[in-house]
């Protein structure tokens, strides 16, 4: 359950927290954040979560679009394995990894589901301050009951070699190339 971002490209990101809720199964089977991507796949997703009596065992779905009347009966993508949550003095980010990048069309709307598989009560973070390009939905309620909130998600890819470069240093980089360029154009 570490940080994603050591070694990831973050595309789309609420992650204001101004509400916290609380997911209790059998009543709630799952959570889940509506997202535009910019990227063309992904292939982890995090939440701020934490149980509260108890640890809890959730799976990621990345579904297909918002679908049904609480937005999470889309096509199933792909889904991680279960992670287990424990019981936590405060909310935290939980990365849920999948097992291979799901291919996405930018601009398209997806859906990432939190899927509860244990009894016990999930805290999870949210806002009333809205994500443009999504909301939040709760298996228990239509998606107009939830249309002005957002949990607290962050979702993108991982890189290959384990390194994202600053957006500084991709520019220094590019002005050193260019300068090497021009001098090797003037030598000639």
């Amino acid at each position: 359950m570490g940080q994603a971002e050591a070694a990831s490209i973050v595309d789309q990101q609420q992650t204001i927290t101004t509400i916290e809720g609380v997911a209790l199964l059998p009543f709630w089977t799952s959570i889940g954040q509506s997202f535009t991507p910019t990227l063309n796949s992904i292939d982890w997703v995090e939440f701020s979560l934490m149980s509260e009596s108890g640890p809890v065992t959730a799976s990621l779905a990345i579904l297909d679009g918002v679908a049904g009347t609480n937005g999470l009966g889309g096509t199933i993508l792909g889904q991680s394995a279960d992670i287990t949550i424990p019981i936590g003095a405060s909310l935290a980010p939980v990365v849920f990894n999948l097992p291979t990048a799901i291919t996405l069309n930018p601009g398209s709307i997806y859906v990432a589901e939190l899927i509860l598989k244990t009894s016990g009560a999930l805290k999870f973070a949210g806002t009333g301050q809205k994500y443009a390009g999504g909301q939040e939905f709760q298996s228990r309620y239509s998606t107009s009951f939830l249309a002005g909130e957002d949990l607290y998600f962050r979702e993108g890819i991982s890189t290959a070699d384990g390194h994202v470069p600053e957006p500084a240093t991709l520019g220094l980089m590019t002005l050193g190339l260019a300068g090497m360029r021009l001098r090797r154009k003037a030598t000639r």
